[in-house]
């Protein structure tokens, strides 16, 4: 990685950390998109997205150019407060990963987080493109691809929630960013962005 590379990812992490808390704070609480589009058929789980044969062969091509190793930086943003006064709590961190392909055909990441305020190590896995979870799945173009992914997450007193995750993911030649938005039944609850050079 060259030294303008480091230094375009470090103007763009900045950027992307100024911006996502003004941001997020201002949308907390909003409706998902999905939600608004679809209304009462969103909490239907059954509709999943069936990809065509050339979105399957586009996929292949895509997911090819985000198997390997890693590493970067990633900034988080969480809604917190009531819904007539939101705000959002950030967090930043140092992160490694590896991405894999499964028999599946879906993208497995394993991740490595550096808590840079807590100095916590972490790990993560994400198992992206589980077809039996997907509902919605464009490309913007070749290098880029977003898709919503929804399942019931079950709370602690037996009850359940609805969890939204919209993925957006770039490919920036030797680079690329990874975002997540998250949504809790329907409403806007955070988002995730990871900013990673080939390792």
């Amino acid at each position: 990685m060259t030294t303008q590379t480091k230094m375009t990812s470090i103007t763009l992490l900045i950027l992307s950390m100024c911006f996502a808390n003004i941001a997020l704070a201002d949308n907390c609480y909003d409706q998902s998109p999905q939600l608004v589009a679809l209304a009462d058929t969103y909490y239907d789980l059954e509709k999943t997205h069936v990809l065509t044969d050339d979105e399957q062969a586009h996929l292949a091509v895509f997911l090819d150019k985000l198997k390997g190793q890693w590493q970067g930086d990633a900034v988080s943003t969480t809604c917190a407060g009531s819904e007539n006064n939101p705000r959002a709590k950030r967090n930043s961190a140092t992160i490694t990963a590896e991405a894999t392909m499964l028999p599946n055909g879906s993208l497995r990441v394993r991740a490595s987080k550096f808590d840079t305020r807590g100095k916590i190590n972490r790990g993560e896995r994400l198992d992206l493109l589980d077809i039996g979870h997907v509902f919605s799945f464009a490309f913007t173009d070749e290098n880029q691809l977003t898709f919503s992914e929804r399942f019931r997450r079950q709370n602690n007193n037996q009850s359940s929630r609805l969890t939204e995750v919209l993925y957006d993911i770039k490919v920036i030649s030797d680079g690329l960013t990874l975002k997540r938005t998250y949504y809790t039944n329907g409403v806007l609850t955070g988002s995730e962005t990871w900013m990673l050079d080939a390792d």
